[in-house]
């Protein structure tokens, strides 16, 4: 779990948690000294009108965002998958959009009515919800983009394309092919020869079976392509999760460990689902001069 799970998960419950928050600073007000003022202080703060429905439009929001950051912080996520998630919840966010009278109504009902509906939907509702539309297109553009490029390898869509949407992944990726143009199309068209004689409901329609089904020997080009597509990062969810278990490896107690030292110790941590021989550790150990005798 990142901070982005963390986050939707925060406002959800301090939404929940609003009623029973209040009733304990009020009790706390009472009391004499630092406590009571600091109370009061954050008391007076949570009970504006622009804070309580500030918090209800955001967790209303949290809610939808909560099961995509989830998943989006799968380790095997298809990027294909990933946009599908993604698409989906910017539907539902344009949907509200067009819908922002009633939907905010149905916001402002389960905190408070007054004449001041029109001035938060207005200031606070609408503003934030055309914020979070125009972040989630720009967010995902870049994989969007990227994806699209070869798009076409994958059987799914590549009885359905032609040689020219290969093009412009030809000229991004030349330097990782390492051949003409010509070499490239040609391979395409055998590929998708290969999957016009399959039935539509058994084509791979991902790129980790596309991978799967794609032999070096036979397509080597389109094997590196659907590598690179296989292996395109969806979030920066796994290398968040790298820096963590770095940091808690990493201390200042152990500030002079060595790289090599450091990357074992990383993978033991992240992979933990690896099983360990003690007896080849030690036999690699005891095959290195070492000042201390093994005593085995």
């Amino acid at each position: 779990m990142t901070r982005w799970v963390e986050s939707h998960q925060a406002f959800i419950a301090f939404k929940e948690l609003l009623i029973p928050i209040v009733q304990s600073l009020l009790e706390l007000e009472q009391e004499v000294g630092e406590t009571g003022a600091r109370s009061y202080e954050l008391l007076s703060a949570i009970c504006k009108c622009q804070f309580v429905t500030s918090l209800f439009i955001i967790e209303s929001f949290s809610s939808l965002f909560l099961p995509l950051s989830v998943k989006l912080q799968a380790k095997e996520l298809d990027i294909f998958a990933a946009l599908d998630l993604v698409d989906n919840v910017l539907l539902v966010l344009r949907r509200r959009r067009e819908a922002a009278i009633d939907g905010f109504q149905q916001i402002l009902a389960r905190g408070y009515r007054d004449s001041s509906e029109e001035y938060f939907r207005v200031t606070s509702y609408i503003p934030y919800l055309d914020s979070l539309i125009d972040g989630f297109i720009s967010l995902f553009a870049d994989a969007r983009q990227g994806a699209l490029k070869v798009q076409c390898l994958i059987p799914k869509f590549a009885v359905r394309s032609s040689v020219t949407d290969l093009h412009p992944a030809i000229e991004f990726y030349e330097s990782d092919l390492s051949c003409s143009v010509n070499v490239a199309k040609a391979e395409f068209e055998r590929w998708r020869a290969k999957w016009m004689e399959v039935p539509q409901n058994g084509v791979p329609a991902s790129a980790i079976d596309a991978l799967n089904h794609c032999p070096a020997a036979d397509f080597p080009k389109i094997n590196i392509l659907l590598r690179i597509l296989a292996t395109y990062p969806v979030t920066t969810a796994s290398a968040e999760r790298t820096f963590s278990s770095l940091r808690l490896l990493k201390t200042y107690l152990r500030s002079v460990m060595g790289e090599a030292r450091l990357n074992g110790l990383a993978s033991m941590s992240i992979l933990r689902g690896i099983d360990v021989d003690p007896e080849e550790v030690i036999d690699s150990l005891a095959s290195n001069a070492r000042k201390l005798d093994f005593v085995l």
